[in-house]
């Protein structure tokens, strides 16, 4: 997204938590997190005695943090802030800032507008900075997080983390969801202002161009053999066991089929103590990921928690595959027994049911490939079934590029801005009436 709104001649500046590989001092960025001083702002704010929070003039413009880079990618220019990992979920960093710290970037570079795409602290703190300095906000819903608390065992915190995200949606000028089904069932829990941007996926880096067959045979798969793909956070809210159940089911039928889960998270140490055969990869991105796509045969994605799953467009324009339940990127792009395999409900049972007629045609591609029968030839019809089905996901996914999604956000952000204007000119116009003259 960024990089298509750059593309159209916008400027991006984005807010993110430190990362290790920033290599910048601790001490520096917790000072600048909060009060919105470098450390050596700060310390001469002190000497000469002056407010570090006052609001300044225009004529005296803030000097740039050491921790605002510049950069030449997609990101543009970045402010770092602090971040704090998650005590039960160490891969997961929230980001801290407060309202000062925002404030005195906006104040040096002022913007038009604000995204927001996390509701968490460094969101939260930037939508009272931007509100303060009246500056319009829109929002993105991209997890429901209050589901999250059902898997830790906290189901009674979980609501009041619903009640929160809906506020704090409703503090802003549009909430941006993936699909139509996400925007109805927004609207229907008290969700004001929802709009369907979608979402896109990189034909270039995930494509079947990338077949590595060393990459297979590493995993221990034969050439016809059946590799099943899992790619996303090992965690609990990912029904990853129930993934693994139903690669368990296709063994049955193929026992020379092999499992790689691409991710890390909590759950990974226990599920390779639990399943020794499978493959772990841990975290991968570029070229090692495509590779992992495009090299797999089937995508298994059981998650009932993600609002879209861009992993599914990523598998489909792999040419994967693909087994899902009935939501998210699978209901707006795929269809049954076309282009995915789809659970009709939202049951354990559906989705193994799915997992078995998935074994049933790869056991017969694989007699097919075995005795070289044709298509045409075939005595069973699911042999050209799987086929077609995975090409019909690569066609599928040709047709979710990032382009109309870029427009669709583009145009959002020109409404924003032109309820802005609107707004100040009433202002300004009720201000000429005599009674205020």
């Amino acid at each position: 997204m960024m990089r298509g709104i750059r593309q159209k001649g916008h400027e991006i500046q984005v807010f993110r938590p430190v990362q290790s590989e920033d290599k910048v001092r601790g001490i520096e960025v917790a000072l600048d997190s909060i009060t919105g001083l470098s450390a050596t702002g700060l310390m001469s704010a002190i000497r000469t005695g002056q407010r570090p929070f006052a609001h300044k003039r225009a004529s005296q413009p803030e000097q740039r943090s050491a921790l605002d880079t510049v950069r030449n990618d997609d990101a543009g220019q970045e402010h770092l802030c602090m971040g704090l990992r998650m005590p039960f979920y160490r891969e997961v960093q929230v980001g801290l800032a407060s309202p000062h710290f925002f404030r005195s970037r906006f104040r040096q570079h002022r913007p038009d507008l604000v995204h927001i795409v996390t509701e968490g602290p460094l969101g939260f703190n930037a939508l009272l900075a931007a509100r303060s300095c009246g500056i319009p906000v829109i929002s993105d819903y991209r997890t429901h997080f209050d589901q999250y608390f059902d898997y830790y065992g906290m189901s009674r915190l979980g609501r009041r983390v619903a009640w929160y995200l809906r506020v704090f949606h409703n503090l802003t000028r549009r909430t941006l969801v993936p699909t139509e089904a996400m925007r109805s069932e927004l609207v229907s829990a008290g969700y004001k202002r929802v709009s369907v941007i979608g979402r896109g996926v990189d034909l270039d880096a995930y494509c079947p161009s990338h077949r590595n067959w060393e990459l297979r045979q590493s995993l221990g798969v034969a050439r016809e053999g059946l590799l099943v793909l899992y790619a996303g956070r090992l965690a609990p809210e990912k029904n990853i066991d129930l993934a693994i159940e139903s690669f368990r089911e296709i063994q049955k039928s193929r026992p020379d089929a092999r499992m790689v889960l691409v991710g890390d998270g909590p759950e990974r140490s226990r599920l390779q103590r639990e399943n020794p055969d499978l493959h772990f990869t841990g975290f991968l991105s570029g070229k090692a990921l495509s590779e992992h796509y495009a090299s797999s045969d089937a995508f298994l994605f059981p998650s009932l928690t993600d609002t879209f799953g861009n992993v599914v467009t990523e598998a489909a324009a792999s040419g994967l595959a693909i087994l899902a339940y009935d939501r998210g990127a699978a209901r707006q792009l795929l269809e049954h027994g076309e282009s995915a395999l789809i659970a009709p409900d939202m049951s354990r049972e559906s989705f193994l049911l799915i997992a078995r007629k998935l074994a049933s045609m790869s056991s017969a591609s694989a007699e097919q490939a075995e005795h070289s029968v044709g298509p045409a030839l075939a005595s069973s019809e699911e042999i050209y079934n799987l086929q077609t089905m995975k090409d019909r996901a690569r066609e599928v996914a040709t047709m979710a590029g990032w382009d109309s999604v870029v427009d669709r956000l583009e145009n959002v952000y020109f409404d924003a801005l032109v309820k802005k204007v609107r707004f100040r000119n009433l202002v300004q116009n009720r201000m000429r009436k005599p009674q205020f003259l």
